[in-house]
């Protein structure tokens, strides 16, 4: 099974220019599952609360990934480093993130990863 690890900044991002990262990620890699941790649901959560445009873009993006079966592995602590074991641990796994710097990070480490263009193209 090939995994598509989203990272909260993909979420967000994608939904301020009315993408769905989940819908493109299983447009792009057919097949493919979706995976996020609980900690993206927790900073998903988090920015829910502000009042604005990021605010809404979260509180959709948890109504998104809540119903497009999107798999949530309950592991807790930095996202971050949740991404880069997850990226390592499954073999074939592609990781979407609009984070730079997680982004060079996967980069380096050998990952396959995408980041999410305003027009909702995967751009490596």
């Amino acid at each position: 099974m090939r995994y598509v690890i989203v990272d909260t900044s993909s979420i967000v991002f994608g939904f301020s220019f009315k993408k769905d990262v989940f819908a493109i990620a299983r447009e792009s890699f057919p097949g493919s599952s979706t995976l996020i941790s609980a900690g993206v649901i927790r900073e998903l959560r988090r920015l829910s609360k502000n009042i604005g445009k990021k605010g809404a873009c979260a509180k959709i993006g948890l109504l998104s990934a809540g119903s497009k079966n999107v798999k949530v592995d309950n592991a807790n602590g930095s996202v971050d480093a949740w991404i880069c074991k997850a990226a390592a641990r499954y073999n074939n796994a592609v990781v979407i993130t609009n984070d730079t710097e997680l982004h060079r990070k996967l980069r380096l480490s050998g990952a396959s990863v995408y980041k999410l263009s305003r027009s909702g193209i995967l751009k490596k």
